[in-house]
């Protein structure tokens, strides 16, 4: 069966795109926010494109990928000319979870026959083997990363999946969700527990915005909340997703703004930087801007805390050093917690040493 679809993997017919992948926004390197998941009216969200590309706007993103529950058709509604790069996405919904693909440049027959019906609702599988589905995903090029990965009843449910699958996580998901105030910490734990074990996969945010809440509704989602932080090194799509590619990332779950860098052998670096078989002193930088009087800035290495300094009104600048050792596999990151131990924003890794070739290799393999 697995040779059969490969034979289709031409595409069915191309997803017409006002501002290609391609296409520059802003020609400078830098820092630039957005949101990886987020849905319009050809699913199930309540806005149109264009007003959801508004809406972004207005909440002061850079970038926004539209993700419908298994339709593309998002895209061919766009004006000619979006203030913003979109990425083209598609949030490939199964009864065994969901998973997003980034860069989607058409609905490819396989991806018909995998997933038949006309509406999206009709496309929801019983799908049983999702190492299929996601190796024709990478045989297009797509950027794989696993939604809501522990959130019930959402969460992902096939045990025998590959994590070398998988490009991103997303390890936190719309916080104003009840359940999220569980799930998502324990999705960070999880990625946590993979980074230790030698995967480098991403963790970005995703708002999962469908529509605007009434008033006396305790949950109120933002477009922007999480948002993600990526260093590209121009404003595009494109580039935009390989940066994702290169863990060049930090998730905030609010208006906290967290920098962190690391100076090594003279030189500067950003998150996502493997250093290689270095020896010697490294020296972090956080600077946090948040909205809490007072916070906890955690420098982790290997999953522990290696440090940790107080921030007050608001405000904290912070350096660190640390022994790094060629021999000794080892990644760091930044952490940032109100005083109830409830994340702020974190980074993705640095990473030194020789890289572990991990030995456990399913989904399952690292739930508690």
């Amino acid at each position: 069966m697995l040779k059969c679809l490969m034979s289709h993997l031409n595409p069915k017919s191309e997803i017409r795109n006002p501002m290609p992948p391609t296409h520059i926004f802003n020609p400078t390197p830098g820092w630039y926010s957005g949101d990886f998941h987020a849905h319009t009216n050809f699913s199930d969200g309540a806005y149109s494109p264009d007003e959801l590309v508004a809406l972004a706007s207005a909440e002061g993103l850079e970038f926004l990928s539209i993700t419908d529950h298994n339709v593309v058709d998002a895209f061919e509604a766009l004006a000619e000319s979006v203030s913003l790069p979109v990425i083209r996405g598609i949030e490939i919904t199964l009864k065994i979870g969901h998973f997003n693909a980034f860069d989607v440049a058409s609905w490819p027959d396989w991806l018909a026959e995998m997933l038949p019906g006309e509406t999206w609702q009709q496309r929801v599988q019983d799908c049983q083997d999702s190492n299929r589905m996601m190796e024709l995903c990478k045989a297009e090029g797509w950027l794989i990363s696993i939604n809501h990965p522990l959130l019930t009843p959402w969460e992902w449910r096939d045990a025998d999946t590959l994590l070398g699958h998988l490009d991103a996580l997303e390890i936190w998901n719309d916080p104003t969700w009840p359940d999220n105030s569980w799930a998502n910490p324990a999705a960070v734990d999880y990625w946590t527990r993979l980074l230790n074990a030698g995967y480098r996969i991403t963790a970005i945010g995703g708002t999962d915005y469908h529509y605007p809440t009434k008033q006396s509704d305790p949950h109120k989602p933002r477009l922007s909340l999480p948002r993600t932080y990526v260093y590209t090194e121009n404003l595009s799509a494109a580039a935009i997703l390989d940066a994702v590619r290169q863990q060049r990332a930090i998730v905030s779950m609010g208006e906290t703004k967290l920098a962190f860098a690391a100076e090594y052998g003279g030189a500067q670096h950003i998150v996502g930087a493997d250093l290689g078989r270095a020896s010697g002193m490294i020296e972090f930088r956080a600077k946090v801007e948040a909205n809490q009087p007072v916070f906890r800035v955690q420098l982790i290495k290997n999953g522990a805390v290696l440090a940790e300094e107080r921030g007050e009104d608001g405000q904290a600048q912070i350096q660190w050093q640390s022994q790094i050792d060629p021999d000794e596999p080892a990644w760091f990151r930044c952490d940032v917690r109100d005083e109830d131990d409830i994340f702020l924003a974190l980074t993705n890794p640095f990473f030194s040493g020789p890289h572990l070739e991990p030995e456990q290799r399913r989904f399952c393999d690292f739930l508690p």
